[in-house]
């Protein structure tokens, strides 16, 4: 009997499932049939013995193909999601540059008004609220001119000081009258310049101590020769008349201060015309050299003004300075008047403006004014607590614009809303802006991205 041999199907060359490559980017498919009855193979199974039908190769062949489609392109899901996102980030850094470079720029005019003067102001050192306070700025400097002079008087002068007294003879009071002679270590002799009387001795503790009182004393003679300072140690002083009694010893006195100013000198003076010329030229050069310094000093917000009250001039005593010529010195001290540039500005605005009364101002032209003192009698000093004065001339008042102001009423506004919220703004002439990107209709949701220029008005 023939032994029949069961075998699988396979397919020719033998072909499975195991060995199709599938490639790493492709999409497997799974495709459900119904499969062909198992009857249909097993009816065409040869009783021979042989292998398998003929059509059993075409079977496996559909199940082959059906079953995984590789790489097909058809329907592939991923691709559609990356190509979503990367529209979705090109839209999102769109919006986001557009943001970044959105903002608007708004140029302003502030109002202005140009007002002549001829007002009358009163300052004060110290103001209260509405007040126009003041300060001041005090200069003092000295000229010298040397001018040829003429022989004039002698000037004889004694020196002067003070002197201890002291009695150390016996317990009594001792009475010594004006005028009496004392010489001192350096043999010079002084004399007292009014009586005096010297308290006597006392005996405390087994021991005496002198009486003394102080006295003034002057060189017998004019001269820098008795001159003497604390310093020099000339020793005591002695009572001239008891030179040979033992009163010398006893009665004695010691310096207290020093002893100055003696001297003997020839003095040369000067004609009255020449004096009166020299110290003209000093004045007007003093004048010139304060004015100077003094507005090199004066702070940046500040005005100074400067009136011929304002100088307070003194001519100091005429100098020799050798046998043939003379000082002439004069001194000067200026009190310059200093206001707060703004707060003038709205002094001004409030005596004589009519558009910018009470909007906060600035002025040009300030230090051109001239400035003068009502009371021509008055010296404005450190004490002087008000005064009066005139501005005449002519400025141009200047409202002050606030950006930070005109950017936060503007944020987040539609644009034809700017000339509504500009008119609110009086201090804004005329104004103008511009929103970037071109074709967005509001301004930035914060005022950083607002930015606000000032104008010139002319």
């Amino acid at each position: 009997m023939v032994k029949k041999i069961l075998q699988d199907v396979l397919p020719p060359g033998t072909r499975s499932i195991r060995r199709i490559a599938i490639e790493r980017d492709s999409v497997v498919k799974r495709v459900v049939r119904k499969m062909p009855e198992a009857t249909s193979v097993v009816s065409r199974v040869n009783h021979s013995g042989l292998g398998v039908a003929r059509n059993t190769q075409k079977n496996t062949r559909i199940l082959d193909e059906d079953v995984l489609r590789v790489g097909d392109g058809k329907t592939n899901y991923p691709r559609v999601i990356l190509w979503t996102l990367a529209g979705v980030s090109i839209l999102f850094l769109l919006v986001a540059l557009l943001l970044f470079f959105f903002y608007a720029k708004v140029e302003v005019i502030p109002s202005s008004e140009s007002v002549s003067l001829n007002t009358t102001f009163v300052a004060k050192k110290d103001p209260l609220a509405g007040d126009l306070g003041y300060a001041l700025m005090t200069i003092t400097k000295k000229g010298e001119e040397v001018v040829p002079g003429i022989p004039g008087k002698k000037i004889e002068k004694r020196a002067i000081g003070n002197i201890i007294l002291y009695n150390n003879f016996n317990v009594y009071p001792r009475k010594f009258i004006a005028d009496t002679r004392l010489i001192a270590g350096n043999g010079k002799v002084y004399k007292l310049q009014s009586t005096v009387t010297i308290p006597g001795r006392k005996k405390i503790n087994g021991k005496y101590i002198p009486g003394s009182v102080q006295a003034r004393v002057y060189g017998e003679k004019p001269g820098i020769e008795y001159n003497m300072v604390l310093s020099d140690l000339v020793g005591d002083f002695r009572v001239v008349s008891f030179k040979s009694d033992p009163q010398y010893e006893t009665f004695y006195g010691r310096q207290k201060t020093d002893i100055i100013g003696g001297m003997v000198t020839a003095t040369f003076a000067v004609a009255d015309s020449v004096a009166q010329s020299a110290r003209a030229r000093i004045r007007t050069d003093l004048k010139e050299q304060v004015i100077k310094e003094a507005f090199g000093q004066k702070p940046a917000d500040f005005v100074l003004y400067h009136d011929p009250l304002l100088f307070i001039f003194e001519s100091l005593p005429i100098v020799s300075k050798d046998t043939e010529t003379v000082s002439i010195v004069e001194r000067v001290t200026f009190n310059g008047v200093l206001f707060r540039k703004e707060l003038l500005a709205h002094a001004i605005a409030s005596s004589t403006s009519k558009l910018l009364v009470s909007t906060p101002v600035n002025s040009q032209g300030l230090d051109t004014l001239q400035f003068t003192l009502k009371n021509k009698k008055e010296t404005i000093t450190s004490s002087t607590n008000q005064f009066t004065f005139i501005l005449n001339g002519t400025t141009t008042l200047i409202a002050k614009i606030f950006p930070e102001k005109i950017a936060r009423d503007l944020v987040g506004k539609p644009g034809r809303e700017f000339e509504s919220i500009m008119a609110t703004h009086k201090e804004v002439q005329e104004g103008s802006a511009v929103v970037k990107p071109f074709w967005l209709f509001a301004f930035p949701d914060s005022s950083e991205k607002i930015r606000v220029v000032e104008k010139a008005s002319f």
